[in-house]
């Protein structure tokens, strides 16, 4: 190692970047891709602890049999120097899932608690009559299979890192290699090579036909994904179990595929602009969030999920608008009123923000100001985020 770190500095890049920077290459058929998969009596047998995915997901997620190795681990291992040098390199992410079930890592720089960018690419495939692969997504349509994939191929990589979910309903997920946070992802959805077996005559019309075929599937898986992340953004009855996720660990998405425009989440944004008010925003009554938690404590935890996850976001140094919006004291004061709904909800084992007392400190801040209450000093450690509204019902 000592030879290595005496090399010219230039020369050290190169060595650094090519090996933090190599990438496999992908599957370039189904059946190659099945060869490496987990075999049936590898996957998990249903839900598993810790994760909120339904059991679809992680039973219809194939990992590859072997465990994904960081390019970069000999030279982190190696001296803090080298650690030092490939910080930056490691910076970038790229994450290709060859095919809608089976997620193959083709380039892992490092594992790091932080990554700049990961980048998913789904290539929609087939299986051909001959093949033992498992095909999630069918003619029929049904999609619930396919969200509940793509949700724990999101939720896996963020408890687990690159390394394969647990496969023991028991065994627990949240292992030293968990995400804190990925500043951007970007999702692509491209179409494979149709299989064939015709003769030459026959080939280029059927392939062309076949083409056409996956194309429109393409746009359908796409059209059907992105709406859902939608849904989940949105915070909404039934998805804000699962929206939270996204916000807590997430700075920006980015979603697209050959020849179609690409659709921005900017999770800050909207966290910022989520308010009381039904013109407005979706947090307004005990039916629009939260659905998972006892009616009487849904808004109280949702605005305490809320200012929690601002906190969180300012301190990962992720986006947060400025102003972004409170609910009014008087709506606070209403809220909390309620009969709380700790012990039911402690009792169905769902987490809630009852005892969660940052909102509460803010309101002794705070000074009225009409429909307006404005709050001096953001939270602890947001000096970017010092302007917020607190919205303020007639």
């Amino acid at each position: 190692m000592s030879l290595l770190l005496s090399l010219p500095a230039e020369l050290l890049d190169n060595i650094v970047e090519l090996v933090v920077e190599d990438a496999r290459l992908p599957p370039l058929t189904i059946k190659a891709a099945h060869q490496t998969r987990m075999r049936d009596e590898d996957m998990p047998s249903g839900r598993i602890h810790g994760f909120q995915s339904r059991s679809f997901g992680p039973r219809h997620v194939r990992y590859e049999r072997t465990e994904t190795r960081a390019n970069a681990s000999g030279l982190l291992l190696a001296c803090r120097q080298t650690h030092k040098q490939t910080k930056d390199a490691l910076a970038h992410v790229m994450v290709i899932n060859e095919t809608e079930l089976w997620p193959t890592w083709l380039h892992v720089p490092s594992v790091a608690k932080r990554i700049s960018e990961v980048k998913v690419n789904f290539r929609v495939y087939d299986a051909e009559e001959d093949d033992e692969a498992h095909c999630v997504v069918r003619e029929g349509g049904g999609h619930e299979s396919l969200e509940w994939c793509f949700w724990f191929l999101l939720e896996c990589f963020l408890r687990c890192g690159p390394a394969n979910p647990p496969v023991a309903s028991h065994d627990e997920p949240y292992r030293s290699d968990s995400i804190s946070c990925i500043e951007d992802v970007s999702i692509e959805f491209s179409t494979g090579t149709p299989p064939s077996k015709q003769s030459a005559s026959e080939e280029d019309e059927i392939q062309q036909k076949l083409v056409g075929a996956y194309r429109k599937r393409r746009n359908k898986i796409a059209d059907h994904i992105i709406h859902k992340t939608y849904e989940l953004m949105s915070m909404g009855y039934h998805e804000s179990e699962y929206g939270k996720l996204l916000y807590e660990r997430i700075g920006d998405m980015r979603a697209g595929g050959e020849g179609r425009d690409t659709w921005g989440f900017q999770l800050g944004e909207w966290l910022g602009e989520m308010h009381p008010r039904p013109d407005r925003g979706q947090i307004d009554d005990t039916t629009t969030t939260f659905g998972h938690l006892p009616a009487d404590c849904r808004l109280r935890s949702a605005w305490n999920w809320k200012h929690s996850t601002v906190q969180r976001r300012i301190s990962l140094g992720l986006h947060i608008p400025d102003p972004f919006a409170w609910p009014g004291s008087q709506q606070w004061r209403h809220w909390k009123n309620l009969k709380d709904g700790r012990s039911e909800g402690n009792a169905c084992g769902r987490s809630c923000y009852c005892d969660y007392g940052g909102l509460d400190e803010k309101l002794i801040e705070g000074t009225t100001r009409g429909r307006e209450t404005t709050i001096h000093g953001g939270p602890p450690n947001a000096e970017e985020a010092s302007g917020e509204i607190w919205w303020e019902e007639a």
